[in-house]
């Protein structure tokens, strides 16, 4: 069962493979290109890294940890749920390149078929070959993609371009993605929870913010340490 699987996975990723590069012939991407067709403005960028703040933050805290086991020209990136790209790092001395620019978009109408749009239309992760990229560009590179999926909505897709690629090296990008996605469902929960205080706390919490102790607001609201201490740790 697991082989038959496998096959099916193959064959849905190969037809998918098929259709973007058609969708890069009929928006004439070129098979040199070196620039994206779509990109966004300065103003568009900041909006979109302003609304996905959140994920950008947890990006660049797994990516100290991730770069010492990259090697040299790996890049590792981020794009929104519209393939835009939000962040990226290399390794190497790789010089700055427009392709990989913020703001970039990474569907095969801007820059051809990539794990990145892969992932992104199969909603799970995608391993790409070399050869199976669309343009030249990315023909030297294996690359791997992981949506971030949180109540089955894509937030984000994570994204890595290497020159070598290992099993290690997919099981640590999708467990990266995983942890994304827990720390963002985490987030998303402390958000829903609506916070009631009492008059009393409200009161309680004014003066620990202008810096008194519990004995002193004890005192000034004319109220025992212990209730003090009761309001606080409500």
């Amino acid at each position: 069962m697991t082989k038959v699987n496998s096959l099916y996975k193959q064959e849905k990723l190969l037809s998918l493979i098929k259709k973007q590069h058609k969708v890069s012939e009929i928006n004439f991407i070129s098979q040199n290109c070196i620039k994206p067709r779509l990109k966004l403005s300065r103003n568009e960028l900041e909006y979109t890294r302003n609304n996905n703040e959140n994920i950008i933050v947890l990006f660049k805290e797994l990516v100290e940890d991730l770069l010492p086991l990259l090697h040299i020209e790996d890049i590792i990136l981020i794009t929104d749920s519209q393939l835009v790209l939000m962040d990226y790092y290399y390794t190497g001395n790789l010089k700055k390149n427009i392709i990989f620019d913020t703001g970039v978009v990474f569907s095969p109408d801007s820059l051809g078929t990539n794990a990145l749009s892969l992932a992104r239309e199969l909603k799970e992760p995608v391993y790409l070959e070399p050869e199976n990229h669309y343009i030249l560009f990315f023909k030297k590179w294996f690359s791997l993609a992981v949506p971030l999926v949180v109540d089955d909505n894509i937030l984000a897709v994570l994204g890595i371009f290497v020159k070598s690629i290992n099993k290690e090296m997919f099981v640590l990008l999708k467990l990266c993605a995983e942890l994304i996605c827990s720390k963002l469902k985490l987030c998303n929960h402390y958000s829903d929870v609506e916070i009631q205080l009492t008059d009393n706390q409200k009161v309680i919490l004014e003066y620990l913010i202008m810096g008194f102790k519990e004995q002193a607001i004890a005192q000034k609201l004319n109220f025992s340490i212990h209730n003090i201490k009761y309001h606080k740790r409500n």
